[in-house]
């Protein structure tokens, strides 16, 4: 056993060098504690974007509400928010605004795609070929609802997404409305053969006057035929002039400088006769026929046009005579006529 030596009392002196050296020591196992992991991603997010603090209620996620419809090769609800995001980070630091929004895109069968986003009450609508830019559009608005005062320029994603170029759209002349049709006068004459109105071929004189507002036309028309003689026989001879007095409204289809009308003519027939042996003696007799035409028309000017028109005409009420008793065969049958005329537009 090895016998113990009493120690000396410790001075003062090397008492406090002692614990001097202590302490250091202790700070320098503090000073080389190891620091708490940080991820790769935060890390470099700290290091790239200046500090600053967001209150929580303001953030994007939190102050957006988005109910988001698309078809299936559209941009989804979490793309549309991940633009907002990319937006909005354009403007660090700024509070946001609360705004509840429902969008869809649907397709629009040979038109591309339609956006409608109603937000604040409102409703908003637009049409485009691409799904996908119509799904940055509705990024757009819904960040501008968040942030008014964010520029308006700014694209969802400048690193995936080119900047389209701003290109002024071509501003269409106007279009001149088409002119109400005028109203305007219409003279006309021709020249007419009507076979079989009388026993014998019937040439006449036919002037008319009237009125034409777009492809509708009604006219006046007078007529007057030849004197026409009839030997009837046991001394008795007959001598007529007829004349006509006609209504004639008409439409027309038209393909400049041509034009195809229908007419309807309903005539009042005056025939003056001067007869002898006749019983009894008229001087005046009345007729009454309907004559439906077809006209082509083919314009020479402005003002004038050459016309050229056939149909029958169909007797209603016949005029006659009577000799001794018999009727005469002399009556107003039914007739096939031919006209070609003038026209003057005023």
């Amino acid at each position: 056993m090895l016998p113990v030596t009493p120690c000396a009392p410790m001075s003062p002196v090397r008492r406090r060098a002692r614990l001097q050296l202590v302490l250091a020591v202790l700070m320098l196992l503090m000073a080389l504690k190891p620091a708490r992991a940080v991820a790769p991603e935060t890390a470099r997010d700290a290091a790239s974007e200046p500090a600053r603090t967001v209150a929580p209620e303001t953030a994007p996620d939190a102050s957006l509400s988005l109910d988001w419809s698309a078809p299936p090769n559209c941009p989804s609800r979490d793309a549309v928010r991940a633009d907002v995001r990319g937006l909005l980070s354009a403007r660090p630091g700024t509070r946001h605004r609360t705004a509840v929004v429902r969008a869809s895109i649907r397709a629009i069968q040979g038109e591309g795609f339609e956006l409608v986003l109603h937000a604040e009450g409102g409703e908003r609508i637009i049409t485009g070929k691409s799904c996908e830019r119509l799904g940055q559009a509705a990024a757009l608005l819904v960040a501008l609802l968040l942030d008014p005062s964010l520029d308006s320029a700014a694209a969802p994603d400048a690193s995936s997404a080119p900047q389209p170029k701003s290109v002024p759209l071509p501003i269409p002349s106007p279009v001149p409305l088409p002119a109400a049709p005028q109203l305007r006068g219409v003279a006309s004459s021709a020249l007419r053969l009507e076979h079989h109105a009388w026993p014998a071929l019937e040439p006449s004189g036919v002037l008319g006057l009237g009125l034409e507002r777009g492809p509708w036309r009604l006219l006046g028309r007078l007529g007057v035929g030849t004197r026409q003689h009839f030997e009837l026989g046991q001394g008795a001879e007959l001598a007529l002039l007829p004349t006509s007095l006609g209504l004639e409204p008409s439409y027309a289809l038209r393909s400049r400088p041509w034009g195809l009308y229908g007419v309807v003519t309903l005539e009042l027939g005056l025939t003056f006769a001067r007869s002898r042996g006749l019983s009894p003696t008229k001087q005046t007799e009345l007729s009454l026929q309907v004559a439906p035409q077809l006209r082509v028309t083919r314009e020479l000017s402005e003002r004038l046009r050459l016309g050229l028109a056939a149909g029958p005409g169909l007797p209603l009420w016949r005029p006659r005579w009577v000799i001794e008793g018999r009727a005469a065969p002399i009556a107003l049958g039914t007739s096939l006529r031919a006209e070609l005329g003038l026209e003057l537009l005023f």
